[in-house]
């Protein structure tokens, strides 16, 4: 499971969708919050080809990047057509306790198409090994390898 959309109650579990969606979701079952949908954190685990180059489509392996192809349609019939979208971090560990990661992650503000949603996406995980996020990780004690 790559994709989950905001409300459905698999995307309220927070080491599946990070503390952002899963807030973000149980949001969606109450009030109006516009379609949106998540990778989960099985996406980045399952869904790379780490042996290759940087071209961002070729990063992905081909059910993690017809999955996300798909959804972008979805969403755009779900928003009645052209969808300009956030594609933003929402790591398992951040907006915790100890530490809020905010500015870490790079985000990417109204992107359209799904090769410019793919490319987003593969910046925004690499973001997540910058040396900022790396050195943000380490000061505040929390793992340097296993960023979901």
């Amino acid at each position: 499971m790559y994709i989950l959309w905001l409300g459905e109650a698999a995307s309220f579990e927070v080491a599946l969708v990070g503390g952002k969606v899963a807030n973000l979701s149980r949001l969606a079952t109450t009030h109006r919050v516009p379609p949106g949908f998540c990778l989960t954190t099985t996406a980045l685990d399952e869904g790379l080809n780490r042996d290759i180059g940087y071209d961002p489509v070729e990063w992905m392996l081909p059910t993690l990047y017809d999955n996300l192809s798909h959804a972008y349609s979805e969403l755009e019939v779900r928003c009645g057509g052209h969808a300009l979208v956030a594609v933003r971090s929402s790591a398992a560990d951040e907006d915790g306790v100890i530490a809020s990661f905010a500015g870490q992650h790079d985000t990417y503000l109204n992107i359209t198409g799904q090769r410019q949603v793919v490319d987003a996406v593969v910046k925004c995980w690499a973001s997540a090994k910058s040396l900022r996020a790396i050195e943000y990780r380490r000061r505040h004690g929390l793992s340097l390898d296993d960023t979901r």
